[in-house]
């Protein structure tokens, strides 16, 4: 099996980590492991797909893996906002498509 040399660690302070207490320890998968599904990516894409996918599918096992915390990249550090642009402001013109 192939397994990852390299994964990407980012050296940046995400704000709302810091405010927590600390988190306990990540689970790690050890060995070898068998699920129906597995989703690669800890950030809300990743964990809604997997809720969705559990709600339709209970009895299914399902890995959801990341590189980075749980919640610690960019879903983390956007202060939960889900937004159609990139501003918190007014739409800037050239930004948008009508």
């Amino acid at each position: 099996m192939a397994r990852p040399i390299n994964l990407p660690k980012h050296d940046d302070n995400n704000g709302w980590w810091g405010v927590q207490p600390v988190a306990d320890p990540a689970t790690r998968l050890d060995g070898d492991q068998r699920y129906q599904t597995t989703v690669i990516d800890a950030g809300i894409y990743g964990l809604s797909t997997a809720r969705r996918l559990g709600e339709l599918n209970p009895e299914d096992a399902i890995a959801v893996i990341d590189a980075e915390r749980v919640g610690h990249g960019a879903s983390g550090r956007n202060a939960g906002f889900l937004l159609t642009m990139h501003s918190h402001g007014l739409p800037k013109q050239l930004d948008v498509l009508n």
